[in-house]
């Protein structure tokens, strides 16, 4: 069935429906105009009638029928009225019929218009879900290797806190090891100023050692050098920077005031051996040691091997520190010391790095040029190879055009055909040498800090 014989089977109850409105309206006229007709000629009868009256009995019988007719009129009138109730009944029962009928195809349309929009747009929603998935998909690649990264990190992170406390807990057990060997000394610090002092310089190397700091630290020996122009030690750093170090052992008056028993004796002799100590450090000031030993430290550690001692002297003198600061004197314990050493080896350590990494550099330097001249020699060979192969065709070619049939003739006639003694075909050989990409390779040397520069 076509779309136009749809629309007219749709609308057909319709067109019915005018038809009858029409024919209703068209009735109604034509009843109107009848109607007033009669009415027009009823009012002419009557009139006559009533200029007759008087003459006679034919008048009233004429006046009867007349009232009679009126009456019949009056019936038709009535009755006009009562068709036009029924039409327009009828009209009304047809027209909500065709809007139910129409509301109903409407209805079935929109449905059906609203299905196919509905696929359409869970199609487009498909996609675009489908889309974004990907999308999420290259968000989570992009998150897992960002989580493989942060555990990456996360994992040196922890070797390294790891490894910092593995020093920090070493570093404890020779803080400790230190203290026992300083108070199993303190009898044999009782002595000379000179066995103090050998004791002192025997303490640094043992801190040196601890602290992995012997190759980078030059020892100078009281009895080398009488007149004591040098200090006890010089820790080299990297650059060219020198440490002066210079141990003091500053212990009479601190002994004097621990086996005192009465508080004030006791409190005199710890402020006589903070004293001592605050002379002991302007004395090594004025030795400018940092000019002595050169290099680019302006300051001198003076290394006090005893914690105790140090801390009675900071305790009678709050401001020792700070005015040994001022004198460029550091004064410094087994646990400070220790500490500083520790810290020098960090940055020899970053040194030997970057001198390895410098070196690594060199090499890969060397190996690239090498590899650069490699491959140029790789690249005339492959063209003399080529050069070779072409050549090898080309005698081929002229053999086997030029050489071979002859010789066929030639072993034709000496009954050679089949033996041993028969030429052999040659073969061309198909290809050619494949090539090095040198262009998309590169083999530009990366230039060093100092080209840059």
């Amino acid at each position: 069935m076509s779309l136009e014989e749809q629309n007219m089977e749709q609308y057909w109850p319709f067109a019915v429906f005018l038809g009858v409105v029409a024919g209703f309206v068209i009735g109604l006229i034509f009843s109107r105009r009848n109607l007033n007709s009669l009415r027009s000629e009823l009012d002419q009868q009557k009139a006559e009638l009533n200029r007759q009256v008087n003459d006679s009995m034919e008048t009233r019988e004429l006046q009867a029928r007349t009232e009679a007719e009126r009456d019949a009129l009056k019936e038709q009138l009535r009755q006009i009225q009562d068709d036009r109730e029924s039409l327009k009944e009828t009209f009304q029962a047809l027209s909500a019929e065709q809007f139910e009928k129409n509301r109903k195809q409407f209805l079935d349309h929109a449905e059906q218009r609203l299905s196919v929009s509905e696929a359409k747009h869970v199609t487009e929603l498909d996609k675009r879900h489908e889309s974004i998935e990907k999308q999420f998909i290259s968000v989570k690649e992009q998150m897992d290797r960002f989580q493989e990264q942060h555990q990456k990190i996360e994992k040196t992170r922890t070797e390294s806190f790891s490894s910092l406390s593995e020093q920090v807990k070493q570093l404890a057990e020779q803080t400790v090891q230190v203290g026992a060997e300083a108070r199993s000394l303190s009898t044999a610090l009782k002595g000379s100023s000179q066995t103090r002092g050998r004791w002192g310089e025997m303490a640094l190397e043992n801190i040196c050692e601890m602290a992995g700091m012997t190759e980078h630290c030059d020892f100078v020996r009281q009895d080398q050098d009488g007149n004591d122009k040098r200090p006890d030690l010089v820790v080299n750093m990297p650059g060219k920077g020198k440490i002066p170090l210079d141990a003091k052992v500053p212990f009479a008056d601190y002994d004097r005031a621990m086996e005192a028993t009465d508080p004030d004796e006791r409190q005199s002799h710890f402020e006589a051996h903070g004293k001592t100590v605050r002379r002991t450090m302007l004395d090594l000031a004025k030795r400018d040691y940092p000019a002595v030993v050169g290099g680019k430290v302006d300051f001198t550690v003076m290394f006090i091997p005893i914690e105790s001692v140090a801390a009675a002297a900071f305790a009678a003198q709050p401001d020792l520190q700070e005015e040994a600061m001022k004198n460029k004197i550091l004064i410094a314990t087994p646990v400070t010391l220790i500490a500083l050493l520790k810290t020098v080896a960090l940055y020899w350590q970053q040194e030997q790095l970057a001198e390895n990494a410098h070196k690594i550099w060199e090499e890969s330097s060397q190996l690239h040029d090498r590899l650069k001249t490699f491959t140029e020699h790789l690249g005339k060979v492959g063209t003399n190879l080529n050069k070779a192969l072409n050549a090898y065709n080309s005698a081929v070619g002229s053999y086997q055009g030029r050489v071979l049939p002859k010789a066929r003739s030639i072993e034709s006639l000496t009954s050679k055909t089949g033996s041993k003694d028969t030429l052999q075909d040659l073969s061309v050989i198909d290809g050619a040498v494949r090539g090095l990409d040198i262009e998309s390779h590169a083999f530009d040397r990366v230039p060093a800090d100092d080209d840059q520069e």
